[in-house]
């Protein structure tokens, strides 16, 4: 029986704890971990170039007519879905940015037995999981809460949720993020030209 219950341990940390680090094209240093079958960054992007050198802009009165820019709040970086779709990439090389399934997915795995607030299946905005210990886990636990961008530049609730984006768009103009605040997840879209959170996957 302890046999069994080692084995199963070893499994679970495998899919689990098991963490490397990699670096972006500037040098930084980031811890990953794989999360069931998706390997995941644990802490968020903080480039500030393109893969193949050029600088990503900051957003300013000279960027009102782009929609490719990031802000910078205290050396941390909220992008724009934009720049997320730029072919010269953001994510370390062999990284991706995530699908709105694969957070999912992720999510799931982490808080399974937390309570889902809609039905399964459908993707609209919604509260999808609450009463959970967000910061339980070694994906959530570097949380910062840093907010997130308006296009206008207005910053939204600071010390309250940290956004991400995904690579999927919901329709014109917006894209579909997850956010968390410090005992729910939950599931919207966003518009294109603000700035949210990044965390990049592993491409397999």
């Amino acid at each position: 029986m302890k046999r069994i219950i080692l084995v199963l341990f070893m499994l679970f940390s495998i899919q689990y704890f098991a963490q490397n680090t990699i670096k972006d094209i500037e040098g930084n240093t980031y811890k990953t971990i794989k999360i069931d079958s998706i390997e995941w960054m644990i802490e968020n992007l903080k480039t500030t170039r393109y893969n193949n050198g050029d600088h990503i802009l900051l957003k300013d009165s000279s960027t009102n007519q782009m929609t490719k820019y990031r802000w910078e709040l205290n050396n941390r970086q909220l992008y724009s879905w934009h720049v997320l779709k730029d072919e010269r990439g953001v994510c370390p090389t062999g990284w991706r940015i995530p699908t709105d399934k694969e957070f999912k997915k992720t999510i799931d795995f982490i808080f399974n037995d937390s309570n889902s607030k809609h039905p399964e299946g459908v993707n609209t905005n919604y509260v999808y999981k609450e009463k959970v210990d967000v910061n339980s886990s070694l994906f959530t636990s570097s949380f910062d809460y840093i907010g997130s961008k308006t296009s206008k530049g207005l910053l939204l609730f600071k010390n309250y949720y940290d956004y991400f984006w995904t690579i999927d768009e919901d329709y014109s103009g917006y894209a579909w993020m997850w956010y968390f605040s410090k005992d729910a997840v939950l599931h919207y879209n966003f518009e294109e030209k603000g700035g949210l959170s990044v965390r990049c996957v592993k491409r397999y």
